[in-house]
Parts: structure tokens; C-alpha cells; sequence
């Protein structure tokens, strides 16, 4: 019997149990009832005496579409089967057979279905499974049993599709939903002063519905603060303390409970306050929490790119230069056409060079002979420059999103009498490192092996690119791994409509975002004017109020409230919930109060 969470990452746990069974002993898989699982309610509604139980969120999501959002009702929300008391744990045991679902094998179909699933070969078939899926087709818990394939078409298909979801970054925005979410919270507390990041952790799962583990929002947190070469072009939190740096790659940040952040002062320049009252805002457990995406002045997907892994899909978009974006979105406003853009990291010393396949940009660091620096008193000859290296090299610069610890592993492996063993010729006979958290120098010593191998990259990338003098920066150095690759023909992000879609160029991407952006500009326009509309008839209202009180026209003393409204009806004032759209009254003494102006009278 599979006890797991409810939700779609115990469904994920069943998945993953299922297919253990049926790799490994699918006789067991087959046998009628082997399999079983105990499930508990996820959502539970209450409204006095009455309670509601839903066992999947798209069930509970239909029904808040029916009762006005759950209207009424306190809703409480069981991340897992440690939420439920002791109580209710009693009555889910002492009624097991209304909790209790066993699995059916039908045949082939079933196999299918969970190969479907699993089978990593199979990736582009779950685009069509999870595209497939049609809204509202529900394991049905009132049943004693459920075929594999069921459980895999209409249950596991929710995590899949979950996955995506968290794994896939918008378009609009670049977030992810958990980003969406930190930058929310910041914005409802006014994060101006510092603040840890365990108790900004709190704050954000408490008003913005976040039902994961805080591990991960605080990963997610730091991840948004970090500022080191390779992480953000633009970091959106400030990062105050250790937040991580190039040395590992971010993963030597120290924990949330020492850590202090805040709103970095240019995210409210990118993120205006004055779009937030035209944003789609969700809503969950009776709260109305983050958008469903932010808008900022320019892409932040560009600015700061994205790695995601998800179900079926995965996206990979590098960083690009601010101002590179905001002359093409200028450009694409005077509707000239668009420059190409090349990836740009903040603080990369090195080359970013197109690749010689489509879609593909080689990043190459710096190396060179120390002897270039003494040219002039050894002389220019190859033999010269050969004596003045005498065999030295530095590295003042990495791949992109190669971490210097990282670098220096693969080092050791180029040691005569390094721990690691690696065929071939030791290039090295040593090295020093001279680091800084956010500068990288490696001083190489270059065997004979090393020597002869430098000499020949030199020559070779003379003849490839024409030099009329050989260079001597030992760009081409394979086997020391000085070369990365960044490719841009998986940009995968969801479009504003909620669908994921391809783009091939990242002039593709600046395009779609330039067309949402104008509607959001065109939104805020209109309510811009409504709400200078409504404050002028507001204000000319007051006036001609004061006016017909000073003239005798309107007598407000000594008068029943009822009395005075009617009087003021027949003057042709309207109630404020006629300028506003929205009921601005209360009940008091029997008497309705109506507001009229911006305070009751």
C-alpha cells in the first residue's frame, strides 16, 4: 500500500513505486490487488458544520469557479499526511475501505502507459501525452479501483504537467513560479531595509500560498540575489552577507538564518508600481497572491537567462546585455529591423564568438603565454617569446558557468602525480592559484608535453584565422578544457497565454514580449484615465454639494439620513458605488448609509 502525499508530487512518489514494481517484477505488477494506495483529502472546505473534501486541486479549482471562490468557506490546505491531526488520521483508519485504492493491470495498454511515463528515450512522446491531457478528466476516488493506464493519463499527468509548470520559466517575466513568488512578497512588504532570508522565507509562504519546503524557496531567494560572474546581469534582491560566489559556483552561500537581503533598488525601475493594478493576480486558500505573470520594461529572460528541466521539456537561455535589449526594443518601436545580439555574462573577460553550428556560440577565456608581457626585452622572435614563457602560462579567466573548483579538479587530472588518472600526456608539471571571490588566476607550469601542445594550437589558430603574426594566446587548448559552448536552440518558455512555445532567435523573444508589454501600457492608460475620472466627478460632486447647502437648496440638519439621500437623488448626485462599480455601504440603526463623497454622511 502506497502512502504518499496527495498532491502532484505524491503522485510522482505512486509513478515512481508503480514503475519499480513493473521493471523489476512485473509478475507482482499484474497480480490483482498487489498494488494499493491510501489517499486523503488535499483541500477541505468548511463552512459551519458542513465540510467539502477534494482529493485532487483541479477538482477543488472547479468547485471555487461554482461557489464564487470559495465564498464563505475556510478553506485548509494538506500539503501532506503530517498536516492532519491525530483525530483525523483516527477516522481515515477507522473508514480504511473509503481511503483505500487498489491498482488494476488491463493488458497491454497498461505497459505502455507507464513506459510512456518513464521511458527516457520517450521525451517528445510526453509533449503529446502531457498536450493531450483534456481539463477535468479526474481519478475518480468514489471507485474501489484504477487501471494503470488511468492512474498514468489522468492522475500522473497532473505532476507532468506541475512540472513543467516549475521548471519552464514565462516569457514575460523570466520567472519561474517561485520567483514570481519571493519578488511578490517583496513588493507587499515594501522590502527596503534589510531583512534574513529565513524570515523573508516565512513571510513569502505565509502571503503568497507557497506549499514547498523552504529549503527550496530559500535556494530560490539567494539565486535571485546572487551577482558573481555567470549568475545574474541584473540581480533583482541585494545580497548582504554570503550569498555565494564564483569559487563553487553559489553553492558556498552561507545558510538563510545569517543571511540579510532586501528589494535591490533597480527592481521597482524595471518592476513599476503603477502596472501592478492592471496585472491578472491569482488567488489560493481565500487569498489573492502573486499575477500570473509581472510585466517589466524589458525582458528579464534576456537580461538574466534561465535553466529549467521539466517533463518532457527543457529550456536553456543565456544571458544577454541590458543595453543591447533596450537599443533593439527601441529600434523595434521605430520599426527598424533588429540587431543580432550575442550572449553577454556581467563581468566576463573572455570572447564570445559565434560557433560553426547553427544556433551555437562559443564562450573562450583567457590564456596566455607570460612571455607576451616581456616582448620587448627578449625580443619578438618565436625563439624569444619560447625563452621568456619558459613554460609559464596564466589563466585569468573561465568558461562560462565553470566554477573554479570545479576548474581545478580537472587540473589535478593534467598532473604527473595527481590523485586522478587521465590517459594521455600530463600537460602540467604544476600550478598556483591566486583567486579573489570574484576574480580567477591560475599560474600554470607546462610539461614539455604542455610546451609542444601550446605551440601547435598557436600555429593552428594562425592558420584558421589568418594572423599575420602567430598568436600566442593558447585559446585552443583542448584537453585543459578552456572552450564551453552556449546554445541557443532550445529557448523553450511559456508564451503570455500560457503555452509553451519555441523560439529560434532571441530577437523572436524581444518581439512577443514588445506586443505584451504595449497592451500592459494601453491597460494602464485606460485605467489611469478611469481613475482620473472618477476622482474629477468625485471632486465636482463635493463642490456642488457645498454649493447647494450654502445656497439652502439642500437642508442637511436635523434630518433623517434616508431623507437627505432622496434629496440628494433628486439633485442628480449619484452614490459612490455608481462611480466606482463597487458597494460602498453599511447598515447602522436600521438606516442604510450611502457613500457619497469620501466620507459618509
Amino acid at each position: 500500500m502506497i502512502m504518499a502525499d496527495q498532491d502532484s508530487d505524491g503522485s510522482h512518489i505512486k509513478g515512481l513505486l508503480i514503475n519499480l514494481i513493473h521493471a523489476w517484477w512485473p509478475s507482482l505488477a499484474r497480480l490483482p490487488g498487489f498494488l494499493k494506495e491510501f489517499f486523503t483529502p488535499i483541500v477541505k472546505a468548511r463552512k459551519g458544520r458542513t465540510e467539502t473534501c477534494f482529493y485532487t486541486l483541479p477538482e477543488y479549482e472547479a468547485w471555487k469557479k461554482e461557489t464564487d471562490n470559495g465564498k464563505g468557506f475556510k478553506i485548509k490546505y494538506y500539503k501532506g499526511l503530517g498536516t492532519s491531526t491525530p483525530k483525523e488520521a483516527k477516522e481515515y483508519f477507522s473508514a480504511l475501505e473509503s481511503h483505500k485504492m487498489q491498482y488494476r493491470y488491463d493488458g497491454v495498454e497498461d505497459d505502455r502507459a507507464i513506459d510512456l511515463a518513464f521511458n527516457k528515450r520517450r521525451a517528445d512522446d510526453r509533449k503529446t501525452w502531457i498536450n493531450a491531457y483534456e481539463e477535468g478528466r479526474l481519478v475518480d476516488h468514489t471507485q474501489r479501483e484504477v487501471s494503470y493506464k488511468d492512474f498514468v493519463d489522468k492522475e500522473l499527468v497532473l505532476f507532468a504537467k506541475a512540472n513543467v509548470a516549475r521548471a519552464i520559466p514565462s516569457m514575460v517575466d523570466g520567472f519561474k513560479p517561485s520567483q514570481r513568488k519571493v519578488l511578490f512578497g517583496c513588493f507587499k512588504r515594501k522590502l527596503r531595509h534589510d531583512v534574513k532570508v529565513a524570515q523573508l522565507v516565512g513571510y513569502v509562504s505565509e502571503h503568497a500560498a507557497y506549499h514547498h519546503g523552504e529549503m527550496s524557496l530559500s535556494e530560490t531567494i539567494v539565486g535571485m540575489a546572487q551577482d558573481f560572474v555567470g549568475s545574474n546581469n541584473i540581480n533583482l534582491l541585494v545580497p548582504q552577507g554570503q550569498f555565494g560566489t564564483r569559487l563553487q559556483g553559489g553553492k558556498d552561500s552561507a545558510s538563510a538564518r545569517y543571511i540579510y537581503t532586501r528589494l535591490a533598488p533597480i527592481t521597482r525601475c524595471l518592476f513599476p508600481a503603477s502596472d501592478d493594478p492592471v496585472l491578472e493576480y491569482l488567488s489560493e486558500d481565500g487569498l489573492s497572491i502573486e499575477p500570473r505573470w509581472y510585466c517589466p520594461v524589458i525582458p528579464m529572460v534576456l537580461v538574466n537567462g534561465v535553466e529549467g528541466i521539466g517533463t518532457g521539456w527543457s529550456s536553456s537561455v543565456p544571458n544577454f546585455n541590458p543595453r543591447e535589449i533596450v537599443e533593439n526594443l527601441r529600434r523595434w518601436l521605430k520599426k527598424q529591423e533588429m540587431k543580432e545580439m550575442s550572449p553577454w555574462f556581467a563581468g566576463f573577460t573572455g570572447s564570445i564568438s559565434k560557433g560553426r553550428e547553427e544556433g551555437k556560440w562559443e564562450a573562450t577565456p583567457a590564456l596566455e603565454n607570460i612571455g607576451d608581457r616581456f616582448g620587448e626585452t627578449w625580443g619578438d622572435s618565436d625563439v624569444s617569446r619560447s625563452r621568456a614563457a619558459s613554460g609559464k602560462a596564466e589563466i585569468t579567466e573561465l568558461p562560462v558557468k565553470r566554477w573554479t573548483q570545479d576548474y581545478r579538479e580537472i587540473l589535478e587530472e593534467n598532473l604527473p602525480k595527481g590523485e586522478k588518472k587521465r590517459e594521455g600526456p600530463k600537460l602540467l608539471e604544476d600550478y598556483q592559484e591566486y583567486h579573489s571571490e570574484k576574480t580567477v588566476h591560475f599560474e600554470l607550469s607546462l610539461s614539455s608535453e604542455g610546451q609542444l601542445q601550446a605551440e601547435k594550437d598557436r600555429l593552428s589558430h594562425s592558420e584558421s584565422f589568418g594572423d599575420k603574426q602567430p598568436s600566442s594566446t593558447c585559446d585552443n587548448l583542448q584537453a585543459l578544457k578552456l572552450r564551453s559552448s552556449i546554445s541557443m536552440n532550445n529557448m523553450m518558455l511559456f508564451d503570455a497565454d500560457g503555452k509553451i512555445k519555441k523560439y529560434e532567435t532571441a530577437k523572436d523573444i524581444l518581439q512577443d514580449f514588445a506586443e505584451v508589454r504595449l497592451r500592459i501600457y494601453e491597460k494602464r492608460k485606460a485605467y489611469l484615465l478611469a481613475r482620473l475620472t472618477r476622482e474629477c466627478e468625485v471632486l465636482s460632486a463635493k463642490a456642488r454639494f457645498v454649493k447647494l447647502v450654502i445656497e439652502g437648496k439642500i437642508v442637511i440638519r436635523r434630518r433623517r439620513i434616508a431623507d437627505l439621500a432622496q434629496d440628494l437623488r433628486k439633485n442628480g448626485f449619484k452614490a459612490l458605488q455608481d462611480l466606482q462599480g463597487q458597494p460602498s455601504e453599511d447598515k447602522e440603526e436600521g438606516h442604510e448609509r450611502v457613500c457619497w463623497t469620501d466620507s459618509c454622511t
